[in-house]
């Protein structure tokens, strides 16, 4: 069975015992992001990393790759990983949506103004307007991330080559995509 389509994907990893520490996949991120494999740049912070296509690859629906280190109540290590859009373009949609939720207040309240005054209330037409572009909107996130699947392999793969240990980092290694189910 299929789980549906998250608004931003996430995964988790647990690291067990024997497993890297944090401090060694958060090296192997810096030495494969200064090596510029499949031209994959970001940042890494003392417990955290975000990875990113550099400005050459990026298209508008590239993402971003967020890795977290924790633990489980049990005391197991974990990464976490969560895909998200480029900050910019989160931005942008929480400004539209921002704005859409505005305009939907707005026409409500202009439409009950009407109301009250005895004319027709055809303001609270914008209300619904605005609910649909909002779901044009959400739906527009899952577009991008059809977009941007073959990215989100690719920064998932460097990903799991630096907890395997296997920082190859030059662009000719860059993952191939997953193979498809086309003739």
């Amino acid at each position: 069975m299929s789980r549906p389509p998250r608004m931003r994907p996430t995964f988790e990893l647990p690291l067990g015992v024997r497993g890297p520490s944090q401090d060694a996949v958060l090296d192997g991120l810096r030495v494969v992001m200064s090596r510029d494999p499949a031209g994959i740049g970001g940042v890494v912070f003392r417990r955290t990393a975000v990875l990113w296509l550099t400005r050459e690859r990026r298209r508008f629906y590239s993402p971003c790759l967020h890795v977290h280190f924790g633990s489980r109540p049990d005391g197991e290590r974990t990464l976490l990983g969560r895909f998200a859009p480029h900050p910019n373009v989160w931005t942008g949609f929480m400004a539209g949506y921002g704005v859409l939720s505005m305009v939907a207040l707005l026409s409500i309240v202009y439409a009950y103004v009407q109301w009250s005054l005895g004319h027709a209330p055809w303001a609270a037409l914008g209300f619904p307007a605005a609910l649909a572009l909002m779901g044009f909107e959400y739906g527009a996130a899952f577009i991008g991330q059809g977009l941007g699947a073959e990215q989100m392999y690719t920064l998932r793969r460097l990903l799991d080559e630096v907890l395997e240990g296997g920082e190859r980092g030059t662009a000719s290694d860059a993952p191939s995509p997953p193979p498809t189910n086309a003739p």
